[in-house]
């Protein structure tokens, strides 16, 4: 399967901070895809993962979501997206970021 991007939140990027301590969905890193002042905090995963996952999985990945950006929203301000957002590449949630930015 080919890979995804799944998105936790939007948060500002003002002053960008370190992400090492960050740990995501199954245990994947968590980065950054900026536009500007803003960055969408993103894991990589097989772009089937949600639809196969079994339950017990699935509300672990919810679990893992929320510590991720409660995370976050101790060092910033953030938007938070809705369990199981996914993007195809980087450039799509490029394009999102640049529409909210108008």
């Amino acid at each position: 399967m080919s890979p995804a991007l799944y998105i936790y939140a939007a948060i500002d990027w003002s002053n960008p901070f370190d992400l090492a301590h960050l740990e995501g969905i199954d245990g994947s890193s968590v980065t950054a895809i900026p536009v500007g002042e803003i960055a969408a905090m993103v894991t990589t995963i097989p772009s089937d993962l949600l639809s196969t996952a079994a339950p017990e999985d699935l509300a672990r990945f919810a679990q893992e979501h929320q510590a991720v950006n409660q995370a976050l929203l101790e060092r910033t301000a953030l938007v938070p997206l809705t369990f199981g957002t996914v993007a195809a590449n980087s450039t799509e949630i490029q394009t999102m970021l640049a529409r909210a930015t108008v």
